[in-house]
């Protein structure tokens, strides 16, 4: 791994670049440093290309290749927020020519991700097992995880069961929520796993960028395990912004 140099000062600028995936997230972050430039992409991932004329497949990887080229070929740090496919689709390798080939080309020397990522914990984990490892020998075991996730499909179908230009917004939403939690693409997840050092983080904990980023200072705002708050283990019955407010309208 690419250590900072001792006695480089903070960063003299920043720039921030957002991609058009479509309906998902990619930011990158370029920290103009007096020596090099250090870069972290933020997410990357869609489920809904942003242009009826560009086919989904080729999009991703078109954009993968401006990162590189925005980058210099290099990345300091990778942070994947949350696996949803809007998030992380664009980590799917698809052999060698996907866009997370590409993005795995760029060597970043730290992936930082939810402590929930962990492939060691255990499916009834309530903290980390560990802030670092090495995961490349248990990839098959965060694979299985998403086995877990048949829930997904399940919204996916009861939104189909929904008649009436009325609750057409409620389709839309409950289909979107199981396309995007179904994650059909578990290359995406193996690739994070196994393109770097990995740092599995919770509210409160370091994120491990401040020792690449000299002069940068990072707060873990969550996800909290489950020693720091219980109530992540219930959903909300009511959320204005989400989807569950609409799950008993939804199974009826």
């Amino acid at each position: 791994m690419a250590k900072a140099r001792k006695g480089v000062a903070g960063p003299t600028a920043l720039i921030i670049r957002s991609y058009n995936v479509g309906f998902g997230d990619c930011f990158l972050l370029s920290f103009q440093y007096t020596d090099r430039p250090r870069h972290v992409l933020i997410d990357f991932g869609s489920t809904r290309k942003p242009n009826v004329s560009d086919p989904l497949p080729n999009f991703l990887p078109t954009i993968a290749k401006q990162i590189a080229t925005d980058c210099d070929h290099k990345l300091t740090a990778v942070v994947a927020t949350h696996r949803h496919k809007d998030h992380i689709s664009g980590f799917e390798r698809n052999g060698e020519t996907g866009p997370g080939a590409i993005i795995a080309a760029l060597k970043p020397d730290l992936v930082v991700q939810p402590w929930t990522e962990d492939p060691k914990a255990a499916r009834d984990a309530i903290r980390p097992t560990q802030n670092l490892t090495a995961v490349r020998s248990r990839r098959a075991m965060q694979v299985a995880s998403l086995r877990d996730m048949r829930y997904a499909e399940y919204v996916r179908l009861a939104s189909r069961r929904l008649r009436g230009g009325h609750l057409q917004a409620v389709r839309e939403q409950l289909e979107f929520l199981g396309e995007d939690n179904q994650l059909a693409n578990p290359t995406a997840v193996r690739n994070l796993a196994g393109m770097a050092r990995n740092r599995y983080v919770y509210f409160g904990s370091a994120s491990g960028l401040d020792a690449l980023l000299p002069g940068v200072k990072t707060r873990v705002l969550g996800p909290p395990t489950v020693e720091q708050t219980g109530t992540i283990l219930k959903e909300r019955s009511r959320d204005a912004n989400e989807f569950w407010q609409l799950r008993h309208q939804a199974w009826a």
